[in-house]
């Protein structure tokens, strides 16, 4: 989901694209990402829509690492965290 600047005024939440839902047994999960968790970078890029993301993911193949930015919830508020994730397959 897109943080627009609307979402980021009104929630304090920083830009990028907030995860919604993490599946089971996807390359996300095994990363360490969670529901909450807010995309800032993909393999050093700043993302701040949904399709930032997804035009980028169109150069990479299955089986890639890439390195993702990510601010994530705490009780201190967001905290930025860099996770590597294996890219898997595009979902059916």
């Amino acid at each position: 989901v897109n943080v627009t600047a609307d979402v980021q005024e009104q929630y304090g939440l920083p830009a990028g694209v907030y995860i919604a839902n993490v599946y089971e047994g996807t390359a996300a999960e095994s990363a360490g990402l969670v529901k909450g968790d807010i995309i800032t970078k993909f393999d050093g890029q700043t993302i701040g829509s949904f399709e930032e993301l997804s035009d980028l993911l169109g150069y990479y193949t299955e089986g890639t690492e890439v390195k993702i930015t990510i601010m994530q919830g705490s009780a201190d508020g967001y905290q930025e965290k860099e996770v590597t994730v294996t890219l898997g397959g595009k979902a059916q």
